[in-house]
């Protein structure tokens, strides 16, 4: 396994995980687009995470940006979380190939507040929904309950 690369991305990644990697001589990476507790957490473990801009309106230079650091770290397969990280890292693919793989925990939350509120967690969803399929991301499904509530023709992690 000595020099293999994976990289854990999104919003709730798990330091433990990354540091398991490790142990098990693969090189992760953590990237993060706030600089927050998880990225605090995860320099108490020894890991530095990559802290990416947080703004949407800077999608192809970020989405560059991350393609550029998986290039050059050689990573080929990258876990997300969120539809955000979802979205970076499909456009990210334009630059450098790599796999993509996801973790469904639960379903959408229902936005509660304004119609622009709603609007904008359905363009969210929309846009997630659209960039798992175009990519061919594996989903892994936490529950067949979920996998069965999600599944349409999308390849799913075998259980």
């Amino acid at each position: 396994m000595h020099g293999r690369r994976v990289v854990r991305w999104g919003r709730t990644p798990c330091p433990r995980l990354v540091s398991e990697l490790q142990a098990l001589e693969f090189r992760p990476a953590l990237l993060l687009f706030h600089d927050s507790e998880l990225a605090a957490r995860a320099r108490q473990q020894g890991i530095e995470p990559l802290i990416l801009p947080n703004r949407n309106l800077s999608l192809l230079q970020t989405s560059r940006r991350i393609a550029s650091v998986l290039k050059q770290r050689r990573i080929g397969v990258v876990h997300v979380h969120g539809y955000k990280a979802m979205v970076f890292c499909s456009v990210a693919r334009q630059w450098h190939r790599f796999a993509m793989v996801r973790t469904e925990h639960g379903l959408p939350e229902l936005m509660s507040g304004s119609t622009i509120s709603a609007l904008r967690a359905r363009l969210y969803h929309l846009l997630d929904e659209a960039a798992t399929r175009i990519t061919g991301t594996t989903i892994c499904y936490v529950t067949e309950e979920l996998k069965a509530h999600h599944y349409r023709g999308v390849r799913a992690c075998p259980r």
